[in-house]
């Protein structure tokens, strides 16, 4: 890389680090756009490296790149890292305001999750998802928080996407699924807001999940950033890409199964204490009824999938999670 690319590479990072860590927007992407993989994850690598250590990487979110990018960007799917900041893990009960950058972007995504049971080798950057499974020591059901302070980030593309932290501020662990390896029916999933529901769909496991956790392995060591043990992946949206604002909540079903619901507030500056992890008795086993409809509801696909689209700008959320470490099979329909 020429000196002149590693200086706009560095002051790119810099402004999305200080834009984040201060809660602030940006009105249009700090610089020019990345124009290919290997530019947008030097910018990535960049912003990691402004970041403070005492907040390292704790795990990755997997994104599919959509078919109109894929000229530009060549491979099937994007990663970016979540903060140790910034996963969770519930048990029954627990509710969880969790941040979002206000009139930025902002959206709630129904995933399965996997943590790392040990260190992958470095040098492995070929991975299948038979060979993947054997580095599977929890899969779960889960959400990604998707923010990001600039409201037009999934329009501009991965390039954008990539470099500002994988557009990510939050992966949630729910209810483990003991029998992954050998389920034969998909996984019914239906994302609420406000009790209205915004997206369903069904996934096969391990299927899509699997799949994405060795792309996980195989990106990641090629960044110099090998996957470790107890580190978190979020494999992909399931419903869609949720747009949602402060003060909205949000649910997702599983099955039987509801993990989280969420609430969403605004983002804080690095340093204040603003961040409330609440934990309520809150009992989400009576339904209250549910209307539909489509108005925030992305495309229901089986894997996270950028979307050109132009999105509303999300005023800021704040979203809660509940969850439960029972395992999910004993709570699903039979069908």
């Amino acid at each position: 890389m020429e000196e002149r690319d590693r200086t706009a590479v560095a002051d790119v990072a810099a402004q999305l680090v200080s834009a984040r860590r201060a809660a602030v927007l940006l009105p249009e992407y700090p610089g020019p756009l990345p124009t290919d993989l290997s530019n947008a994850y030097a910018r990535q690598a960049a912003t990691l490296a402004r970041w403070p250590a005492s907040d390292p990487v704790a795990g990755w979110k997997v994104a599919r790149i959509g078919a109109e990018w894929q000229a530009r960007f060549p491979e099937e799917r994007l990663i970016g890292p979540i903060l140790l900041r910034n996963v969770h893990r519930y048990s029954t009960g627990q509710v969880l305001d969790c941040p979002v950058f206000e009139r930025g972007f902002a959206a709630v995504e129904a995933e399965i999750g996997v943590f790392v049971a040990s260190d992958a080798p470095p040098s492995r950057t070929e991975w299948t998802a038979d060979a993947a499974a054997d580095w599977v020591g929890t899969m779960c059901v889960g959400v990604e928080i998707a923010s990001s302070p600039l409201a037009t980030i999934n329009d501009l593309g991965p390039g954008a996407v990539i470099s500002d932290f994988g557009n990510n501020w939050g992966g949630i662990a729910g209810a483990s699924i003991s029998d992954w390896r050998s389920r034969t029916r998909a996984l019914a999933v239906t994302t609420r807001i406000d009790n209205i529901v915004v997206g369903s769909a069904s996934i096969e496991i391990p299927g899509k999940p699997l799949e994405a956790f060795a792309f996980a392995l195989g990106k990641a060591a090629k960044l110099g950033r090998p996957l470790r043990a107890g580190q978190y992946i979020s494999c992909g949206m399931i419903t869609g890409v949720h747009d949602i604002r402060v003060g909205q909540n949000s649910r997702v079903s599983f099955g039987e199964r509801e993990t989280p619901a969420q609430r969403f507030k605004n983002a804080f500056t690095f340093n204040q204490q603003n961040l409330r992890y609440v934990c309520d008795l809150a009992d989400h086993k009576k339904e209250e009824p549910t209307k539909n409809y489509d108005h925030n509801h992305r495309a229901n696909h089986a894997d996270d999938e950028q979307q050109p689209a132009r999105r509303k700008r999300a005023d800021s959320e704040n979203h809660h999670c509940q969850n439960s470490d029972d395992q999910l099979s004993a709570h699903e329909p039979q069908r």
